[in-house]
């Protein structure tokens, strides 16, 4: 685990959008799900997966 990988995945809760997200973290769309999974893997966890609003 490193510091990159948590700065991504905060960036993804926020943003709720893996998109958003790459852009405003500096990253390819591509990179982040993998990078964030990796953490998910470390940690034993996983995100939430629900939508905002529903």
């Amino acid at each position: 685990m490193d510091l990159r990988q948590i700065e991504f995945f905060v960036v993804v809760a926020q943003e709720l959008n893996f998109t958003r997200a790459a852009v405003l973290a500096h990253v390819s769309q591509s990179g982040l799900p993998s990078s964030v999974r990796s953490l998910e893997r470390e940690l034993g966890t996983r995100r939430s997966t629900g939508r905002r609003g529903r």
